[in-house]
C-alpha cells in the first residue's frame, strides 16, 4: 500500500480558496434546474458527430480491433473526449480494445 497521504500545502493558510459554495448559500438560492436538463439527446449527438463517427470507423488501424459491440455510442465517448481528433480518437479506442480484451478473465469476475 502506498505512504501515509501528505497535505499538499503546509497549511490551511496556504491553501487555495475553495471553489464550492456553502451549504448555506445553495438552499437560500432559487429554484435549481436538474444539472442534466440542459445536456443534448444522445441521437442528436450521434447525428451531429456522424462524419467525425464515420471517419474514425474507416481508420486502417481499427480494421482489425472493432467488432459489431462496438457500436456508434461506444465511438462517440471518444470523438467527445477528443474534441473529434479522429487519429487520438483512433488510437484510444485501438488501446482500449487490446487492454480489455488482454484483460476480460480479470473483468469478468
Amino acid at each position: 500500500p502506498p505512504g501515509p497521504r501528505m497535505p499538499l500545502w503546509g497549511s490551511a493558510a496556504e491553501r487555495p480558496p475553495s471553489k464550492r459554495r456553502s451549504s448555506r448559500a445553495m438552499t437560500d438560492s432559487p429554484v435549481q434546474q436538474h444539472p442534466t436538463a440542459e445536456l443534448p439527446l444522445v441521437s442528436d449527438l450521434i447525428a451531429q458527430y456522424k462524419p467525425v463517427i464515420a471517419a474514425v470507423r474507416a481508420r486502417p488501424e481499427l480494421a482489425t480491433v472493432l467488432q459489431p459491440e462496438h457500436d456508434d455510442i461506444f465511438i462517440l465517448r471518444y470523438v467527445i473526449s477528443f474534441r473529434s481528433d479522429v487519429g487520438k480518437c483512433a488510437d484510444a479506442i485501438k488501446r482500449a480494445i487490446l487492454w480489455r480484451r488482454e484483460h476480460a478473465s480479470g473483468l469478468a469476475r
